[in-house]
C-alpha cells in the first residue's frame, strides 16, 4: 500500500489529494485503554493493524482510517457518528444494521464517506461497510477491506496516470 500511495502522490500533478504515511504503531497499553474506554473489544484484525499502524490519514483519497486518537473521541469520529445518526433511517433497510451498532473505524474529512464495523455484544465484528449515502461496498473482515482498498487505490493510481 505504500508503495502504491507513493505512485500516487507522484502522479497527482494536480495535488488532489493530500497524502501522507501511516502512523507509528499503537502500543499495547493504548490498545488496552482504548478498548476500556469503548467498553467493547476490537475486532482482532483492525486491532492487529493498529498494532502496526495507529491510524492512516488519508488512506484513500480524503478517507481518514482511525487510529486511538479518534478512537477515543476525537473531532473525527464525533463527525463521522453525526453522517451515521443523519443516515439512521437507512443503515438497518439498506445495510441490515440498525444505527446503535453501527461504529466508524474511517471516514472522510470532506465527504460523506463513512467505513463501520457492527458491535456485536462485546465486540466490534464484521462486516465492514463503506457507506456514502447508500452502501457502497461490503467486507467480510478488515483484511478484506485493506486488501480491497489496495485495489481502490490502485485504480486512482491508474486514472491519475492517463
Amino acid at each position: 500500500m505504500i508503495r502504491i500511495k507513493q505512485a500516487t502522490c507522484e502522479a497527482d500533478k494536480e495535488r488532489l489529494w493530500e497524502y501522507h504515511w501511516p502512523r507509528v504503531a499503537a502500543s499495547e497499553v493504548a490498545l488496552i485503554e482504548v478498548e476500556r474506554h469503548l467498553g467493547f473489544e476490537l475486532d482482532p484484525g483492525y486491532r492487529n493493524f493498529l498494532a502496526v499502524a495507529d491510524g492512516w490519514p488519508s488512506f484513500f483519497q480524503g478517507v481518514n482510517l482511525f487510529g486511538t486518537p479518534e478512537l477515543l473521541g476525537g473531532p473525527a469520529m464525533l463527525a463521522a457518528n453525526e453522517i451515521l445518526d443523519a443516515a439512521e433511517p437507512y443503515l438497518e433497510v439498506q445495510c441490515g444494521i440498525g444505527r446503535p451498532s453501527a461504529f466508524p473505524i474511517a471516514a472522510s474529512a470532506r465527504d460523506k464517506d463513512v467505513f463501520f464495523m457492527q458491535l456485536q455484544g462485546s465486540a466490534l465484528q464484521p462486516p465492514l461497510v463503506w457507506w456514502a449515502g447508500e452502501e457502497v461496498d461490503r467486507f467480510a473482515s478488515f483484511s478484506d477491506f485493506f486488501a480491497s482498498m489496495v485495489e481502490y487505490n490502485k485504480l486512482e493510481l491508474k486514472a491519475l496516470s492517463r
